[in-house]
């Protein structure tokens, strides 16, 4: 009895597959859910632009991006040092729109001189609107404290970990503890920050500007940045610098406007750039290369920092591409082809980090997940906030859903969230969570999400079960030709 019964159930099986091979039951499949994604505003409408004293600054959004060389070995110069690609999240910051220029440097530094603050180097340049040159490290990091102080500004470098002696004199080599990271004032940014600017949104392209595929050399002639060979006006004097932001769309040879994809000038290009963190040949390979907002190598190790964008003597172009890790310069270095530029934080003093995306979900389960609120604004300050929306589809808790005087000492507070998921099968869904500053309402934090619920696979009996439903006369007909019963088979 048994096997015949399995017998008459195989037939069963055997015929309906015949139907769905005709189409009569679709194919169906999971729907995948994408990446959360953070924004940050301040003020009621967002500032893509922040203007000062000593010029202007562009906004570089929070968000990951793949920092590394991207290519093949193959038929190129390339460094090892330059790989593994690695996925790495920064949050945002300003960043100069141009090269420190000789006014600039000239305005700060003179500002500096009288009031307690001491050089290695005066700085050099071919013009004021040229960038400044022949200035270290050093130089350039009490540059950034004095900009800082003389726009009112919280500095960002000191002498001691506690952050209570303002580094102004000496040639001192700062650690990571030694900087208000989350302070408001000017630095110089982390190789990271340096390389996402550079690559302006683009993914795996050579240079700052459009330039994916093939190898770099196909990608860069004397219209796109000032290097050695690059046939601009200037390129018969001692120390050939262009004026920044040259590469406008009036530049010689003739092109378009090369700003990138954030609106910055000579990421590539004129002078190489100074940039916070100590040089490791491996250090795209340690785990610490992926961390959030990475700051580089904890201690000097090498003994040189790092430089990056290429410069006027640059005379492979292999050295402007937006990957490229230039060592062997110690702190105290100075050159007629090495600059810098500044960076700053946006400004926001609420910081948001997490994801929140699920992807194949059970219709009607819960699902859980976490994000972290941080206070990254002044050492003194103190935020109240509250999440004050989130989507309408499913059912979400908050754990907690407020706090109140949250100060930068007290770290990132941890929000464990919990969701009913839809019962809804085959959809996705998708909003946004906002967290509020209570005590200044244009200032927030949303965070993309996502949740996607796969039509469930129902059980072969079930699914049968169904077709008959929809066409009773099959039923019927297959009950006839085959004298059993059908429902009753499939039951057992």
């Amino acid at each position: 009895m048994c096997k015949n019964t399995i017998f008459k159930k195989g037939i069963v099986f055997t015929t309906i597959f015949l139907f769905i091979g005709l189409g009569i039951i679709p194919a169906t499949g999971d729907n995948i859910g994408e990446s959360s994604d953070i924004k940050c505003v301040k003020d009621f409408e967002e500032r893509n632009v922040y203007f000062n004293q000593a010029g202007e600054m562009i906004l570089i959004d929070s968000g990951s991006f793949n920092m590394g060389y991207n290519y093949d070995a193959s038929g190129t110069w390339w460094y090892p040092t330059e790989t593994p690609v690695h996925k790495v999240f920064t949050r945002a910051f300003y960043m100069d729109k141009y090269e420190v220029c000789d006014s600039q440097w000239d305005l700060i530094y003179d500002w500096a001189m009288d009031n307690g603050y001491e050089f290695d180097n005066t700085g050099e340049a071919q013009g004021a609107n040229h960038p400044v040159y022949n200035v270290n490290w050093y130089d350039c990091v009490k540059w950034c404290n004095a900009r800082s102080e003389k726009e009112g500004l919280y500095p960002v470098y000191y002498t001691d970990s506690t952050k209570t002696m303002v580094y102004r004199t000496g040639s001192i080599d700062l650690g990571i503890n030694e900087v208000n990271w989350n302070g408001n004032g000017y630095r110089l940014p982390t190789e990271a920050e340096w390389e996402k600017a550079s690559r302006g949104r683009l993914i795996a392209n050579h240079y700052p500007w459009p330039s994916e595929g093939g190898t770099y050399f196909d990608h860069i002639d004397g219209s796109k940045a000032n290097y050695d060979g690059s046939n601009d006006p200037y390129e018969s004097n001692t120390v050939p610098t262009t004026p920044v932001g040259y590469y406008d769309g009036n530049q010689t040879p003739s092109g378009i406007d090369m700003a990138n994809g954030y609106g910055l000038y000579d990421m590539a290009g004129n002078v190489i750039e100074w940039v916070w963190d100590w040089y490791d040949p491996d250090w795209y390979s340690k785990e610490e290369a992926s961390y959030d907002d990475t700051k580089g190598p904890s201690n000097p190790g090498s003994g040189w920092k790092v430089l990056r964008g290429g410069s006027w003597h640059s005379g492979q172009v292999f050295g402007l591409r937006c990957a490229l890790r230039l060592p062997q310069h110690t702190p105290s270095y100075i050159g007629p082809a090495l600059g810098f530029r500044c960076v700053r934080r946006d400004g926001n003093s609420l910081h948001v980090c997490g994801d929140l995306s699920w992807v194949k979900v059970t219709a009607g389960s819960i699902v859980t997940g976490s994000f972290t609120i941080e206070n990254v604004g002044d050492p003194d300050s103190e935020i109240n906030w509250e999440i004050t929306e989130w989507p309408a589809w499913g059912t979400w808790t908050f754990t907690p859903i407020s706090g109140d005087e949250l100060s930068p000492k007290d770290g990132a507070v941890t929000v464990q969230v919990s969701v009913v998921a839809p019962d809804k099968q085959n959809q996705e869904f998708t909003g946004e969570v906002k967290i509020v500053n209570i005590d200044n309402i244009n200032e927030y934090c949303t965070i993309h999400v996502s949740l996607a619920t796969p039509k469930n696979r129902p059980s072969i009996s079930s699914l049968f079960q169904g077709v008959f439903e929809k066409f009773p006369e099959v039923l019927y007909h297959m009950e006839t030709c085959l004298k059993f019963d059908i429902k009753h088979i499939l039951l057992w």
